[in-house]
C-alpha cells in the first residue's frame, strides 16, 4: 500500500522539478527534507478521518500497539487508551526491497580518452560504496543527476553548463550523459554486487 504511494509521490515530486529553475532542481537538501517529512507523516492516520481496520496490527501515537478483534474491541481500546492518531505497523517497517543490501553504482565511460570535464565532475564523488540498498542507490543516482544539471565546465575559454551542451537521460536504474550529437559519454548504472 505505502510502497506504491512512495513511488508515485517521488515521481510527482521529480516531475514538478522539471518546471523549476536549475538551482531549485539541484537543491538536494530541500528535497531530502521534504521527502523525510513526507515519509515520517505518510503512515499516520487520524481518528477524525478514519479508524483502523479490524484484525490489523496497529500502533497509536503513544506507541501502544494493539489488534482489535471486532468493533466493540476497538471501541474498548479507544476508550481505555484514548488516541487521536494511529498507523498500521506494517507501514512503519522498511520495505523488503529497502532492507536488501548489495547494490552499487557502476561508472561506464563510453568515450576514450575520457573528456577532462567528465573526469572533473566524477572525481569528487570518489568510489561509490558497494553495499547500499536499491532505494539508496536510486537516491544517489538522482543526486548525481541534479548535480549534473548545475555543473559548469570550461570549453573554448568559455564556461558552459553541462545540461545545456549535453543531454542527460535517466531511468530508474541508469543515468547517461550524451553529447549534442547523441553519442554517450558516461553512464552511471545501478547494479547488484555478486
Amino acid at each position: 500500500m505505502i510502497k506504491d504511494e512512495k513511488k508515485q509521490a517521488a515521481q510527482e515530486y521529480e516531475d514538478s522539478l522539471i518546471y523549476s529553475t536549475v538551482s531549485e532542481q539541484c537543491d538536494v537538501q530541500k528535497a531530502f527534507i521534504a521527502g523525510a517529512k513526507w515519509e515520517k507523516n505518510r503512515a499516520w492516520h487520524y481518528t477524525t478521518d478514519e479508524l483502523p481496520e479490524i484484525n490489523k496490527h496497529v500502533v497509536n501515537g503513544d506507541w501502544f500497539d494493539f489488534v482489535a478483534k471486532d468493533e466493540n474491541d476497538l471501541k474498548r481500546i479507544m476508550k481505555q487508551y484514548p488516541f487521536s492518531r494511529w498507523a498500521y505497523v506494517e507501514d512503519l517497517l522498511p520495505d523488503e526491497e529497502d532492507k536488501t543490501m548489495g547494490y552499487y553504482i557502476k561508472k561506464i565511460y563510453h568515450k576514450r580518452p575520457v573528456p577532462a570535464y567528465i573526469l572533473n565532475f566524477v572525481i569528487p564523488f570518489g568510489e561509490f560504496t558497494k553495499n547500499m540498498s536499491k532505494t539508496d542507490a536510486q537516491m544517489l543516482l538522482r543526486t548525481i543527476k541534479y548535480e549534473m544539471y548545475d555543473y559548469q565546465y570550461k570549453r573554448r575559454n568559455k564556461m558552459e553548463l553541462l545540461s545545456v551542451t549535453h543531454s542527460i537521460q535517466m531511468t530508474e536504474t541508469e543515468l547517461t550523459v550524451y553529447t549534442i550529437h547523441g553519442t554517450p559519454v558516461i553512464t552511471f548504472r545501478i547494479e547488484k554486487s555478486e
